[in-house]
């Protein structure tokens, strides 16, 4: 496959070469090998690893000194079953960026699948040396030291201890944040008695096992709960619903889905979901009448190999669930209930492959709003809007007026009456070894209708 990719590359040596020099342009993005490594992410976030890495090939032969498309490479070499390949162009990644968390995470993941686990160890602990936060790498260095018996060998000691005090900083970490949380939330005001009140449900019967990175959406009077992963490695693909009982105090009952087509939604964290009702018209056929409404799921990461997702997809929710309960009867059902995935069709440009996006809907129209996350190649400051079209989907880029948000990811984000978008918190900075800082600033709010960002009062 790289064989024929530097043929390819080859044939397009020139126009490299005038763009390194500045005299063309490419639709592609700023560097020679943009336009390949576009069509690479795009292959890989189907599922085509082949077509991924003989575009990553080629794109490298135009950027043989870009870092991050040999860690785009490794990805692919894993999961076309390669591990050592992996482990070669992760390490060039390490080279290329020695002070880049994802690097380490990268080779550390490459080390994992070709079962070296002191070598994983030792990589996931670099990764978490550079960036305290990182919570992946983290529960990396955990499941590296728990595999067979190495840690008891004189000879991986060091490693050991640089595993074990990495982990202790990341505890360390963990609790001082928590401590500033409590103590900035120490000033209550006096209680006037409850106005909202939090209400613990009991927690009989099956239930999704506890996860972060995960989504939960509403859709009427359930909510679906998506994917996510835990803190000791395990990954989720699973779908529930939740649908809340009617008398005060009572659970609700959680039931267990297994969709058609349910390997076109792949393990994920951080990925965006929005539930959208069905609207259904005086001419609607019986089957679109049958429908409740559908989700829609864009972006996300795998938490074992650091890939992003790019897709997006819809789950088509019917009116009326075919579920039975198990023979336990515990209200929990794995059967197919009418649930479809699929890949609508999309018109336009579309966003990045990214994570820690934020997606709402626009209440007043069939439109979606995107903004932010991470990418490849760090915080995303982008917004985009995805409109439905008949049956399929038109991504578009506005162009936006006043102070827009900074890059970040991990924030919050809804939509208000009069079609205003309130951004509120994330992440955003430089990651190195300090703990980078965490945003906490007044909500910015985007009009759709003026184009304009702005920002709210404080009070």
């Amino acid at each position: 496959a790289c064989a024929s990719a530097a043929a390819t590359a080859e044939a397009a040596s020139g126009k490299a070469a005038a763009h390194r020099s500045g005299t063309l342009g490419s639709a592609g993005g700023d560097r020679p090998g943009d336009a390949a490594r576009l069509r690479g992410n795009v292959a890989f976030g189907a599922g085509h690893f082949d077509e991924a890495l003989a575009a990553y090939c080629e794109a490298l032969t135009l950027e043989p000194d870009n870092g991050l498309l040999y860690g785009n490479r490794s990805a692919a070499y894993l999961h076309l079953k390669r591990p050592a390949d992996a482990v070669a162009d992760a390490e060039k990644m390490v080279a290329l960026l020695p002070d880049a968390p994802k690097a380490y995470f990268r080779l550390a993941s490459a080390y994992e699948k070709s079962a070296d686990f002191p070598q994983a160890a030792a990589s996931f602990a670099r990764a978490l040396t550079l960036d305290v936060t990182n919570e992946p790498a983290a529960e990396g260095v955990r499941r590296a030291m728990a595999a067979g018996k190495w840690r008891k060998e004189a000879k991986h000691a060091k490693v050991v201890q640089t595993c074990t005090a990495a982990l202790a900083r990341n505890k360390a970490y963990a609790k001082a944040s928590s401590q500033k949380v409590t103590a900035a939330a120490a000033p209550v005001a006096p209680e006037l008695g409850p106005r909202i009140r939090w209400t613990p449900l009991p927690r009989d019967g099956a239930r999704p096992a506890k996860r972060g990175g995960a989504t939960m959406s509403a859709l009427g009077r359930s909510l679906w709960v998506l994917g996510g992963a835990d803190r000791g490695g395990k990954a989720y693909e699973d779908l529930w619903e939740f649908t809340p009982s009617e008398a005060e105090g009572s659970a609700g009952t959680w039931r267990q889905h297994t969709p058609a087509c349910a390997s076109l939604f792949p393990a994920s964290i951080n990925h965006a979901a929005v539930a959208l009702e069905a609207s259904h018209d005086a001419d609607d056929g019986a089957d679109a009448r049958d429908t409740r409404g559908e989700l829609i799921v864009f972006g996300g990461q795998n938490p074992l190999n650091g890939a992003l997702h790019g897709r997006l997809l819809r789950l088509r929710i019917p009116a009326s669930s075919q579920l039975s309960d198990d023979a336990s009867g515990n209200g929990a059902a794995c059967v197919e209930s009418g649930l479809c995935w699929d890949t609508p069709r999309v018109l336009g440009t579309p966003a990045s492959a990214r994570n820690g996006h934020s997606l709402c809907s626009d209440g007043e129209g069939p439109m979606l709003l995107l903004f932010g996350g991470a990418d490849d190649k760090g915080l995303l400051a982008d917004f985009h809007t995805l409109e439905r079209e008949g049956e399929a989907w038109r991504w578009q880029q506005p162009e936006c007026a006043g102070e827009a948000p900074s890059a970040r990811e991990m924030h919050a984000a809804a939509m208000l009456p009069r079609r205003r978008m309130l951004i509120h918190g994330g992440r955003s900075g430089v990651v190195t070894a300090r703990p980078p800082p965490v945003v906490h600033m007044m909500p910015l709010v985007h009009n759709l209708d003026t184009g304009r960002f702005g920002r709210t009062s404080s009070r």
